[in-house]
């Protein structure tokens, strides 16, 4: 429990904008989109995707934590 809850929070402070961030300073590291929130965007389809894309990276990012911890 402990793994899913800091690790998704961690991926929602820090993990989305590095990961889906705007590309300025380099390729590789997006700086950006920290502390996700997609309801600013006016489109409630573009939204509903957000929201999907950014649960399915946070599922993998906690599952990471799980395998590294050895749970």
């Amino acid at each position: 429990m402990i793994d899913v809850i800091f690790g998704g929070l961690s991926y929602w402070i820090f993990g989305f904008g590095f990961s889906f961030g705007n590309d300025y300073p380099n390729p590789f590291l997006g700086i950006g989109k920290f502390f996700f929130d997609p309801t600013y965007q006016e489109d409630t389809t573009d939204q509903a995707w957000s929201f999907a894309a950014f649960f399915f990276q946070m599922s993998f990012a906690t599952t990471t934590s799980t395998i590294v911890s050895g749970m």
